[in-house]
C-alpha cells in the first residue's frame, strides 16, 4: 500500500494507525527502540506520543532526533 493511502486512511481508522505505527517501526529500524507511536492525524499535523525514557534523550538530556 503507498504510504500517502495509508496515512490518509489513518485520518479517521484506529485500524490503519496501528497500521501505520507497525510499518514505521518497521520501515525506520531506529524507531522501534524509542517506542515512538503516532496517536493523530489531521490535514496538516501529526499528534506523537514519546515515551519517557532514556533512549530517547541525547547526551544534553534534550529530545533525542
Amino acid at each position: 500500500m503507498d504510504i500517502k493511502k495509508l496515512v490518509h486512511r489513518a485520518k479517521t481508522s484506529g485500524f490503519y494507525r496501528t497500521i501505520l505505527n507497525l510499518g514505521l517501526n518497521r520501515m525506520i529500524p531506529f524507531n522501534k527502540p524509542h517506542g515512538f507511536k503516532v496517536l493523530e492525524v489531521d490535514e496538516d499535523s501529526l499528534k506523537v506520543l514519546l515515551p519517557y525514557k532514556r533512549k530517547n534523550f541525547n547526551h544534553i538530556n534534550g529530545i533525542h532526533a
